[in-house]
C-alpha cells in the first residue's frame, strides 16, 4: 500500500509512487516483524538537496519515513503496536515487550488500551504501564488500573483507557531499545488480556 494515488506524485518527498514500486517495494523483503536497520535514500529539496536516509518501518505496513522527519515536530509523531499484553496468564509480574527494536529515538507521549478479555480471579486490581526493563523499574507512563468491580468502565471488553507519558528521560529511549507493557503480580488471578499500542514522537 502507497499513501498516496499511484502513479501520482508525493507532494512532500517529490517522488513517484510508481518509482517507489520499482525500486524500493518490489526489492524488498517482506518482514514479519519490525526491522528499524531497513532505509531507502531520499533526497531533502529543502535542505540544498542533501541526501538522507529514511527508516523503513513493518509497524504500519506501508512506507514510514522516521528518520526523514523532524524531531520533536507534530509531524513525527506515530505509533507503536497494538500488542497484546495477556496480565491474566501469571499471578507473577507479566512482562510483554512492546517492542524489540524502537525505530527512532523516541517519547512516548502516551499509552492507549482495551480490554479484551476481562480480569478474573483474586481481588487486586491490577496495574499496567510501559517500562524501559522486563523488571517494570523504570516507568514510562503513568499507571492503567483494572479496576475489578467496575464492569462498565475498567474491567469490559471494548473500553479504552489511556495513561500519559512522563516527563523527562525516563520517557525516553534511544533507536533500537526496548519497550516493555508491565503489569505486577497479583495473587489468585486467572485471566485478563489488553491490546495495548502507544503514541510516540521522534526526539532529539
Amino acid at each position: 500500500m502507497i499513501p498516496w494515488p499511484h502513479g501520482g506524485r508525493h507532494k512532500r518527498f517529490n517522488v513517484q509512487a510508481t518509482d517507489l514500486y520499482a525500486s524500493i517495494f518490489n526489492q524488498l523483503t517482506e518482514k514479519t516483524t519490525p526491522a528499524a536497520a531497513d532505509k531507502v535514500p531520499l533526497v531533502d529539496s529543502e535542505a540544498s538537496n542533501a541526501s538522507k536516509n529514511a527508516l523503513l518501518s513493518a509497524v504500519f505496513g506501508v512506507l514510514n519515513a522516521i528518520g526523514y522527519a523532524k524531531d520533536d515536530d507534530p509531524h513525527s509523531i506515530f505509533i507503536l503496536g497494538p500488542v497484546e499484553q495477556n496480565f491474566g496468564s501469571s499471578v507473577n509480574a507479566v512482562a510483554t515487550k512492546l517492542t524489540d527494536s524502537a525505530p527512532c529515538k523516541l517519547r512516548v507521549l502516551a499509552m492507549i488500551a482495551s480490554i479484551t478479555q476481562a480480569k478474573a480471579g483474586g481481588s487486586v486490581d491490577d496495574q499496567t504501564k510501559l517500562a524501559k526493563e522486563a523488571a517494570g523499574t523504570t516507568a514510562m507512563t503513568g499507571v492503567l488500573t483494572c479496576d475489578m468491580s467496575d464492569t462498565v468502565y475498567s474491567n469490559v471488553i471494548g473500553n479504552c483507557v489511556m495513561a500519559m507519558g512522563v516527563s523527562g528521560a525516563d520517557g525516553v529511549v534511544a533507536a533500537g531499545e526496548d519497550i516493555y507493557m508491565y503489569t505486577g503480580a497479583a495473587a489468585s488471578r486467572s485471566a485478563g488480556k489488553y491490546q495495548m499500542m502507544a503514541i510516540c514522537q521522534k526526539t532529539a
